[in-house]
């Protein structure tokens, strides 16, 4: 993935402002009430210049009034450098990154029932901050929250593949938030849960 802009963004949504999706189920087979078995997110990155925010249902959020209720994702996420790289990812099951200048962010009853993973071939430098959540990579504004959620999804830091792999970075990784922004106030988590592995 390459793009020229300062940031590149992948999800059902690659960005999203000002918006309100609600009883949304990605990934989903009504038949079994469970995983259709074969949707999936996987991003290769390969000499990645700009960071980089990825979720199943939306890269971003950046801007407005936005809410988020009732969403569900079966969809496994995965990131793949091919390369050693030293840019961020913001990587969550629900959603990679929240921008800066966002008014207003309601995440609510949100089930994440999927694996979050980020795959490297190689090093992971400096200058580079990593955010893996199972629900929210990290938030990048104030006035957030995040409510009656609940995570099944098991954060995976590479794989049986590279066992010799090097992470030379600030690497942030949490079950519900991987960060919460330098400095931020007003962001809220309540009512969470997590049953997967970080």
């Amino acid at each position: 993935v390459q793009g020229s802009s300062p940031y590149n963004c992948a999800g059902f949504f690659s960005l999203l402002s000002g918006s309100s999706v609600s009883n949304l189920k990605l990934g989903y087979n009504p038949s079994t009430s469970s995983y259709d078995g074969v949707s999936k997110m996987e991003i290769i990155v390969d000499e990645m210049e700009y960071r980089f925010f990825a979720g199943a249902l939306v890269g971003m959020v950046k801007g407005g009034k936005n809410i988020f209720d009732n969403v569900w994702s079966y969809v496994p996420v995965t990131v793949v450098g091919t390369k050693a790289f030293s840019q961020e990812i913001r990587l969550g099951g629900i959603m990679g990154n929240i921008g800066e200048g966002t008014e207003e962010l309601e995440i609510k009853g949100v089930h994440v029932a999927n694996n979050v993973q980020f795959d490297v071939a190689e090093t992971i430098s400096a200058p580079s901050s990593d955010y893996i959540g199972g629900i929210l990579g990290t938030t990048g504004s104030s006035n957030v929250v995040i409510e009656d959620c609940h995570a099944e999804s098991t954060a995976i830091i590479g794989t049986t593949d590279n066992a010799g792999l090097k992470v030379n970075c600030n690497l942030f990784v949490g079950g519900i938030l991987g960060r919460n922004g330098k400095g931020l106030i007003d962001v809220s988590v309540k009512n969470c849960t997590n049953e997967g592995t970080v």
